[in-house]
């Protein structure tokens, strides 16, 4: 009687598991059956994660909050929530959020619990005066600790603002792990926002703190505490990121919208977003320069999985496998009497939960995918190859400063006749890839003329959609996007990877550029090159008195002033803190750089007026000449270094030319 009820019990876990599953399925499929998904009034909530205090984060994002009020017109309001992560969940669980804009790790741990709509947009930051769609994490130590190096970490209180952000613990974990550091030999203190971090570490109460990326430069920028006390571990260089950073760097913030919101409010919203531009009053407020489409989140996911983080922190017990430890004999018994119903039960409830998910999957795919179209705002076109008939969207018109009714009629030649002339080729070239076979994508960035007359850039990407028997392109879709801005930001970008940001002078890279350049002339026509190495002298005195401010606008005006003695061909170029390189070319003799060489003492040595401050500087130069010895660029740069310390030692405010004989002994 024992192993008959034994026998019956198992049987009703097994049929109440199979309900379970049911059950938390048909609440997967149909998230349209949450209760009170519509709401009575036209209030839309917007909560914010408070990753810093909630009165500083409410004074930060009403800005943005409001713009969205007034975009959306009469129709709603927008009513701003900030809440910590325990009332983030709360309000979610109890449907009072209609959207939700929050660390990309916790976006992570939403979805495993909440039915969202996906990423409508990627807030781009801009705290600092410099755009920034990624964020990362920051190890910080006070200034006079002798740390340098993660493993130092181990054993030491380490400050966070919790172990659900992104920026404040998860990044900095991860790399600590790459080092071979496991959490086990950490110890942490949560102290719930970045700014306590920075606090704890400042008064010594914690050796070390993790923070995201940003917030040191807010604490600078708004004088919030003297963050100069601090050092930055790991630190990374990454061209064209803004800010301190100790790790690798992962997608900003996401903006997600509820399930129950109609699809007329998400795109209203979403169109909103991309329209915010960053010299917006409340972009500007609010230190952001805007929203960008949704960016991949996979990286992050990645990283949740490798530090085990929610949602990724459950790990279920293997309950069966301990029964069959225990328990073989009956199991086996049990299994042989009633495995052949489970299995064919079992098999045959999976195939229909997946049909209906895959359904459910495919509806909401294509819902995401319109809502995306359309709160992306990109130009959308269809072109038949043959005929050259080609529809184009509304967007793809005003993009130009046109109405689709201005152009009618619209063909493929509507296109071609906007297009810069000199980008023609490059668009048919790519088309032709695409025609034969070479690529699967068609994708090129051309210039077309705008209504007011300026040229804008368009991102055109498409491919072919339908083939003919004998593998003949017939018809070819995709989009337009203006990607002006972002031209913008790249031609920046090449002009700060060539040149000093203090001084605009050439920097290192270009120097070398211009001194191979000179060396190839004076090859053809046997003119000479004077490459001259100068340092100042007495400049750190000047920085360490007067402070970096003051030393860096010495440095401009002593370029400003050598550059006015130099001529056209000449290059002068600033290597690093106070030392300059000058390129003297197409001269007749060694003999003739002399006299520009003496100008430039003179020159350097009279007193500068600077703030009311009367400086004196003066400089030591080494001067080598090409072509001398059959030597590349390299060498060249350290002999003209090594006959500079020359003149060093030959008492300052004087040139030295390298001597070969000298330097071999």
């Amino acid at each position: 009687m024992g192993w008959i009820r034994l026998l019956c019990l198992m049987l009703c876990s097994m049929i109440w598991a199979l309900d379970d599953i049911s059950a938390n399925t048909a609440v997967t499929l149909a998230p349209e059956q949450s209760e009170n998904h519509l709401r009575n009034s036209n209030t839309l909530i917007l909560g914010i994660f408070a990753y810093r205090p909630i009165h500083q984060m409410k004074k930060h994002y009403q800005p943005l909050a409001d713009y969205l009020d007034s975009s959306l017109g009469d129709a709603y309001r927008i009513e701003l929530q900030v809440l910590n992560h325990l009332q983030m969940q709360e309000a979610l669980q109890h449907n009072q959020l209609d959207f939700v804009l929050t660390n990309p790790s916790h976006f992570l741990e939403l979805r495993s619990q909440t039915s969202m709509t996906g990423v409508l947009a990627t807030l781009e930051r801009n705290r600092i005066g410099r755009p920034a769609s990624a964020l990362g994490g920051v190890i910080i130590v006070q200034d006079d600790s002798a740390i340098t190096q993660l493993e130092d970490l181990v054993g030491r209180s380490i400050a966070i603002p919790g172990k659900q952000f992104l920026g404040g613990f998860q990044s900095q974990l991860y790399e600590l792990l790459q080092h071979g550091i496991d959490q086990q030999q950490l110890s942490f203190v949560e102290k719930g926002t970045h700014d306590q971090v920075i606090e704890a570490v400042l008064t010594g109460e914690a050796e070390f703190g993790f923070v995201r990326t940003g917030i040191l430069e807010d604490w600078m920028l708004h004088d919030l505490g003297d963050v100069r006390q601090l050092r930055v571990i790991h630190s990374q260089n990454l061209t064209g990121f803004p800010y301190a950073l100790s790790t690798r760097l992962y997608p900003e913030w996401p903006l997600l919208a509820l399930p129950h919101l109609e699809s007329s409010v998400i795109r209203s919203v979403t169109r909103a977003l991309f329209s915010l531009s960053s010299d917006h009053p409340a972009a500007q407020a609010s230190e952001i320069s805007g929203f960008m489409p949704a960016a991949d989140y996979s990286a992050v996911e990645r990283l949740a999985r490798s530090i085990q983080a929610p949602p990724f922190d459950v790990v279920d017990p293997i309950s069966f496998h301990q029964l069959w430890q225990q328990h073989k004999t009956w199991l086996v018994t049990i299994m042989a009497l009633f495995g052949a119903l489970i299995i064919s039960l079992g098999w045959i409830a999976y195939q229909a939960i997946r049909l209906r998910q895959q359904k459910s999957f495919l509806k909401y795919e294509r819902k995401c995918l319109e809502d995306v179209i359309w709160g992306a705002d990109v130009g959308t076109w269809e072109w038949n190859i043959n005929t050259g008939e080609t529809r184009f969207n509304e967007k793809w018109a005003e993009m130009m400063g046109f109405s689709l009714a201005d152009l009618e009629p619209v063909s493929i030649q509507t296109w071609i006749n906007a297009v810069h002339p000199d980008d023609l080729a490059i668009s048919q070239k790519a088309l032709q890839g695409c025609f034969d076979g070479d690529t699967f994508v068609y994708e090129c960035e051309v210039r077309v003329q705008h209504r007011k007359g300026h040229w804008i850039w368009i991102l055109d990407r498409g491919r072919v959609v339908e083939w003919s028997d004998n593998g003949k392109p017939l018809k070819m879709s995709g989009t337009h996007l203006d990607i002006t801005q972002r031209r913008k930001a790249q031609e920046k970008l090449s002009q700060l990877a060539y040149y000093d940001p203090l001084t605009h002078l050439p920097n290192r890279v270009l120097l070398t550029d211009r001194l191979e350049q000179a060396m190839a002339r004076s090859r053809r026509n046997s003119r000479i090159v004077a490459l001259v190495y100068l340092d100042l002298d007495g400049f750190k005195a000047i920085n360490d008195t007067f402070g970096h401010e003051m030393g860096d606008h010495l440095l401009v005006a002593v370029a400003s002033r050598i550059q006015m003695l130099l001529r056209e061909t000449d290059t002068l170029a600033r290597i690093g803190g106070d030392e300059f390189v000058l390129v003297l070319s197409e001269l007749d003799s060694s003999d003739a750089s002399s006299a520009i060489l003496e100008r430039i003492l003179v020159a350097v040595a009279s007193p500068f007026i600077i703030d009311h401050e009367t400086l004196h500087v003066s400089a030591s130069m080494g001067v080598v000449y090409y072509p001398n010895r059959d030597e590349a660029a390299d060498q060249l740069m350290r002999h003209a270094d090594h006959a500079m310390y020359q003149a060093k030692r030959l008492g300052k405010n004087r040139f030295a030319i390298f001597n070969p004989a000298a330097d071999e002994e």
